[in-house]
């Protein structure tokens, strides 16, 4: 009775959470559509609030672009047909079902760049050339008269601007490739005319970050809770405006040249700033003061930590150890761990820093610093990897008698020894780990290492493996041996699959 219940509508509230639940599942939600006119009205918009976040397959429908222009006045819908060279699907006489422009809730402007293109792509005639680009030119600048809901921010090909149909969005990624003034003015008017906005991710080639940007953020102080900046060169700004995000939880810089200004701008804030996550991945530093007191006023409440240091201003040989000392003192709570570059220096701290997160670490990613940096080009005749492999059995040895009793997620790139690879093994019978990824980059012993590895799978209660080794055919075909002695013990994968990372919101991502 109770399902029957439920699959006929009469308990709307549980099929809002069921319907929920199946947010990322797709095909589940379309099927949904056909069940009642309930579940239609519950299912639509999850369908419809990130829709330029699908990935180009072949054959793939650009349908839903179609219906974003129906929503225009008739004037523009015959510019659109003209610009589609007659071929287009917008119909006067078509009144869709629900306002779809307006659940538009995640909008990332690059890849709604390359759904358009496709779309004109697949309506236009291949013989017409220039045309193509004309014809989106002349697309995004349309404007809607009759809709105030509808809102189409102008732009031109030339600044790879891409408009949107949209009243409220909650996350926001920007990524631009030309340097051009517009482009900050554009970028500034779209966040002042959101009041929702719940994360912002950026990434540029230029830097066409200005002041006024900044102040836009002002905006959505109450709601904008992550922020990310890629490839931003952000060293020369002020960051005032930053002291009214109250409520940030996620902050995280990638491929930046960072100085202290934006820390010291969050240092202003008054309220305890309760950041979750922190992440600095391949940026270049200047000074450690103000993110020793950021760490100081925020470090109690950061669960998540990446760490990624590509180069230190001055080559200042105290910044990596001060850095490490505010975490030991001021982090208590860390349960996502990424250390990169780790250097001979690093292992002093290392070896304190695992430790003092014994009670709640539960994923941990380890990289050795690569002095050579031809071992990415995983060359069978590379062999000087002295300094690495030295490095790595000194962290192996570390980890010997540092693991967190909670770990299950152990993540390592190494040049291995397969010694120290099974003392590691001999000391994790306490460990209740699930998955295991190697990514082992000597090119010595490695019939040696997955007879080692082979051994610890037989004995330990995994759920996933990924191991991975140069680019050898000998190996690889031992490697396919391995495999099919292990598939009864473990289920073994791509590392990329089993990866587990953080996302532009700074929340832990599990790609299976």
């Amino acid at each position: 009775m109770a399902c029957s219940k439920i699959f006929s509508g009469d308990i709307p509230e549980v099929m809002q959470n069921i319907i929920e639940n199946l947010r990322d599942d797709i095909k589940s939600l379309y099927s949904c559509i056909l069940i009642n006119r309930n579940c239609c009205f519950l299912a639509t918009p999850l369908l419809w609030e990130d829709p330029f976040s699908v990935k180009y397959r072949n054959n793939l429908s650009h349908h839903f672009i179609d219906t974003y222009f129906s929503f225009l006045n008739e004037n523009d819908k015959n510019k659109v047909n003209k610009i589609k060279f007659h071929k287009s699907d917008i119909k006067s006489s078509y009144k869709p079902l629900f306002n779809y422009h307006a659940l538009i809730k995640t909008l990332d402007t690059f890849r709604m760049e390359l759904h358009i293109i496709c779309w004109l792509n697949t309506t236009t005639n291949n013989d017409q050339g220039t045309s193509n680009e004309k014809a989106y030119v002349q697309l995004i600048t349309l404007q809607d008269e009759s809709n105030e809901e509808f809102r189409l921010v102008k732009a031109n090909k030339r600044n790879n601007g891409i408009q949107t149909i949209c009243t409220i969005l909650f996350n926001l990624f920007v990524e631009n490739n030309d340097e051009n003034s517009e482009e900050k003015d554009i970028i500034t008017d779209l966040i002042k005319s959101q009041s929702q906005l719940s994360s912002i991710k950026m990434r540029f080639s230029y830097n066409i970050l200005s002041h006024s940007f900044l102040d836009s953020l002002k905006n959505s102080s109450n709601t904008l809770t992550s922020l990310y900046f890629g490839s931003n060169n952000i060293s020369d700004l002020s960051y005032d405006a930053l002291s009214n995000l109250t409520q940030l939880k996620s902050l995280q810089f990638k491929d930046c040249d960072l100085n202290s200004g934006i820390f010291r701008s969050l240092l202003k804030i008054k309220t305890p700033l309760k950041i979750k996550t922190f992440a600095i991945k391949k940026i270049h530093v200047r000074e450690i003061v103000e993110i020793e007191l950021f760490l100081q006023k925020v470090g109690y409440y950061i669960k998540n930590l990446v760490l990624d240091i590509e180069y230190i201003y001055r080559n200042d040989n105290h910044f990596k150890e001060r850095l490490f000392d505010a975490i030991i003192n001021y982090c208590e709570k860390i349960q996502f761990l990424h250390l990169c570059h780790i250097d001979y220096n690093d292992i002093p701290k290392l070896s304190k820093i695992i430790p003092n997160f014994n009670n709640t670490l539960k994923f941990l990613t380890l990289e050795v610093k690569f002095f050579n940096f031809e071992h990415f080009s995983y060359n069978i005749s590379i062999n000087n990897d002295v300094d690495e492999l030295k490095i790595s059995s000194m962290i192996l040895k570390l980890l010997c008698d540092s693991l967190p009793s909670n770990l299950c997620y152990l993540d390592l790139n190494l040049v291995i020894n397969p010694d120290d690879i099974k003392l590691l093994f001999d000391n994790c019978d306490q460990i209740d780990l699930k998955r295991l990824l190697i990514r082992n980059r000597s090119s010595h012993n490695l019939d040696v290492t997955l007879n080692v590895i082979k051994d610890f799978i037989k004995n330990k209660n995994l759920d996933y493996l990924s191991y991975s080794i140069r680019n050898d055919p000998k190996f690889r075909n031992n490697l396919e041996l391995l495999f099919k002695e292990i598939q009864s013990f473990v289920k073994m994968k791509n590392y990329y699959d089993l990866a587990i990372k953080l996302d532009h919101n700074g929340n832990i991502k599990f790609n299976y």
